[in-house]
């Protein structure tokens, strides 16, 4: 289902710089604001359980296995954090935190996630129990669990506005930072949580994540050595890359063969028809996949978000099925051809209900969700300026691809620029990436009691541990282990009893993490956490117009954000 999602945007790119598009009675223009409202790529665009599951979790009670009644799994906490931590001087802000003292007995470890870049409240009752590997981990050695908020996102704000001043203090470097400030002073509400006893060089803290915050788990053990004991990590994506072609391989790679056979003819045909320049060939093929009934590119593209979760969950093997299947029959490997594919895709998108469902009024469009357009903002800062990961189809015409390779790092980068006036004028998205790469170690990482777990179906795979081109190799210290999963599969126990290769690595995990936690051995004091902030990029303040480039690549990035399975 996701292909459909890009075609709209691929069709958008041979449109003249800054030519509005009139489909029905409502029009698009290219404008700053209606960029800045679009939503750039995101890491994580489904949850490992619904919200409204996870509700469920987060209101039901709460017994210690003392028989006390604690307080429900949704109780919010606050710590002071430091804005700067390279400036105490400016203040601190509410950070927002989660606590569960359900299996803890004194003397226990400490267990701490962040879910990175989203908004903590929508994972925190998950997070805290038995349903997740970290809550497991807590269960076996009379733990306490923790999710702290990350800087920026939710309501953990170091300020009430962002701006290009005030996300200088959002970056990879101040997030390290908030985590061992956090384990080092935090007054925990449990039993003896505002005692030394419960300091990291007293009691071990294990610290876990998925994704972004499974890279930010590896570089914060890196570079904070003691202050963490040990640390889980899955799909952990911890090398920093700027054309990140290869988020499509494994999708590629791993969808149905007769699928991938035709959907790469269908791109290779759109891809022909953008370069061609011809508008109204354009716009006969918009016509033809329904895009003229949707109203608006914009409008049909934000509601197919919500329609894509995973290749496990969503519609993507119907979209297939509709590609593949006539009649009684099944294609073979090689696919049935474009005629048919292209037929085959329209179909799918017609009989899907997405375009009926949707009405759009180009005066007054329905409003973003708040909560998801800052989220958005706050992670499109940090791809832009520390990260890259642009997903495109790659430069290179003899690698197979299934998406479009008319989205350039420069449309990306102008993107970038458009959403943060004045910022990232003095230096490129290469440049930066490579800074971020060379300052935490990427696929060079060293940390020691690092479990690390990644699924070879997972689209983020070539910027992992196990990114197929690196052949690291796995130690005692830091063992990396793969399963048939997908995107931090893992770190929920309920999919172990979907997949064996997940369950073993579960089991495994387990073990070594209760090895490690009891070969722990108390300190006499703290180790000396010296921030390791960094400086944040110089930008001038001279400004770059390119009339239309943001409004197409941004409607890229949204396409190309949805096809995480």
């Amino acid at each position: 289902m996701f292909f459909w999602s890009f075609i709209a945007a691929v069709l958008l790119l041979a449109l003249p710089q800054g030519l509005a598009w009139t489909m029905g009675d409502a029009t698009l223009a290219s404008t700053p604001e209606q960029s800045r409202e679009l939503r750039g790529h995101r890491l994580k665009k489904h949850r490992v359980h619904p919200p409204t599951v996870m509700s469920e979790i987060s209101s039901r009670k709460v017994i210690s296995t003392d028989g006390e009644v604690l307080p429900p799994y949704n109780t919010i906490y606050f710590f002071d954090q430091l804005i700067d931590h390279s400036n105490p001087s400016l203040g601190t802000f509410k950070q927002r935190y989660w606590h569960t003292w359900e299996f803890y007995q004194p003397g226990g470890p400490i267990f701490i996630t962040t879910p990175g870049e989203g908004n903590a409240e929508l994972e925190e009752g998950f997070s805290l129990t038995n349903a997740t590997l970290q809550g497991a981990f807590a269960q076996t050695n009379a733990g306490a669990t923790i999710v702290l908020e990350h800087r920026f996102f939710g309501q953990s704000n170091p300020f009430p506005q962002m701006n290009v001043q005030t996300l200088a203090v959002h970056n990879v470097a101040q997030a390290i930072e908030d985590l061992a400030y956090f384990a080092q002073n935090v007054i925990l509400p449990m039993p003896g949580g505002n005692t030394d006893a419960i300091r990291p060089h007293k009691v071990p803290w294990v610290l876990s994540g998925g994704s972004y915050s499974g890279a930010l788990t590896s570089w914060t053990l890196n570079k904070k050595p003691g202050v963490f004991w040990a640390g889980y990590s899955s799909s952990g994506v911890i090398q920093p890359i700027a054309d990140f072609w290869q988020y499509f391989e494994p999708i590629r790679l791993n969808m149905p063969k007769n699928c991938s056979a035709d959907v790469q003819r269908v791109v290779q045909f759109v891809d022909n028809v953008v370069a061609s320049g011809n508008g109204t060939a354009i716009l006969e093929l918009a016509g033809y996949f329904g895009l003229a009934n949707a109203g608006s590119v914009e409008a049909f593209l934000k509601l197919s978000e919500n329609e894509i979760s995973s290749t496990r969950k969503s519609l993507f093997y119907q979209f297939c099925d509709t590609l593949e299947i006539s009649g009684s029959y099944v294609a073979t490997a090689a696919g049935w051809g474009l005629e048919n594919a292209l037929l085959g895709w329209a179909t799918f998108m017609k009989q899907s209900s997405i375009l009926g469902e949707w009405t759009y009024d180009s005066k007054n469009p329905a409003p973003d969700d708040p909560d998801s357009r800052h989220t958005d903002i706050s992670w499109m800062w940090m791809i832009c300026n520390e990260f890259g990961w642009v997903q495109r189809g790659s430069s290179d015409l003899t690698q197979l691809a299934i998406s479009f390779r008319q989205y350039t790092l420069q449309d990306f980068e102008y993107d970038c620029r458009q959403m943060f006036p004045g910022a990232f004028m003095s230096n490129d998205l290469i440049s930066r990436v490579a800074a971020t790469s060379d300052t935490y170690l990427g696929w060079k990482t060293t940390a020691d009691r690092l479990f690390v777990a990644n699924g070879y179906r997972d689209p983020w795979l070539y910027a992992t541990h196990s990114a197929p081109t690196q052949n690291l190799q796995s130690t005692d210290l830091r063992p990396i282990r793969v399963s048939d999963g997908f995107h931090c599969t893992d770190l929920s126990v309920m999919e172990g009893g979907y997949s064996e290769s997940v369950y073993a690595i579960q089991k495994e995990a387990m073990q070594t993490m209760n090895k490690w936690i009891a070969s722990f051995t108390p300190r006499a004091g703290p180790v000396d956490t010296t921030p390791v902030v960094g400086h944040p990029s110089k930008n001038g303040a001279r400004r770059l117009f390119k009339a239309g480039v943001c409004w197409r690549s941004a409607f890229i990035s949204l396409a190309l954000g949805w096809l995480l399975p």
